[in-house]
This record gives structure tokens, sequence and C-alpha cells, in this order.
């Protein structure tokens, strides 16, 4: 699967989420009351999807160190 293949699957997801759980998502993710204060919607879908980028990264160069 392509990587713009998935990360069209995770919009698709989010746009399902409502605000509230969208808090909850990015909360998961790492993210503080801080950074989640004032966001809207569509602030929030960009920080989650930013997080989640930035996860995917760090597992990636993980276990290419382990290779």
């Amino acid at each position: 699967m392509e990587v713009e293949d998935i990360q069209m699957q995770i919009q698709s997801h989010l746009c399902q989420l409502g605000l509230k759980d969208m808090e909850g998502l990015a909360k998961t993710l790492g993210c503080s009351e801080g950074e989640l204060k004032d966001k809207n919607w569509r602030k929030l879908v960009l920080l989650i999807e930013e997080r989640l980028e930035e996860a995917l990264k760090t597992k990636y160069l993980e276990e290419f160190k382990l290779s």
C-alpha cells in the first residue's frame, strides 16, 4: 500500500470524528491541553496528522536501526 493511500484512509477516518473525539485522539497522541486550546476541527485534523506522521517516522527509524 502506498503512503498516499494510507494518508487518504487516515483523513477519511478523521473526517468522521466529532470535535470531542478529535481532542481525545490528539491527547492519546501526546498533545497537551495547551496545544489543543482554541483549536477548531480543521486545526485538530492537521495537528493529529502531524503527530501521526512523526510517530510513523520514529517507528520506521527505530526499526531501521534494529535491522
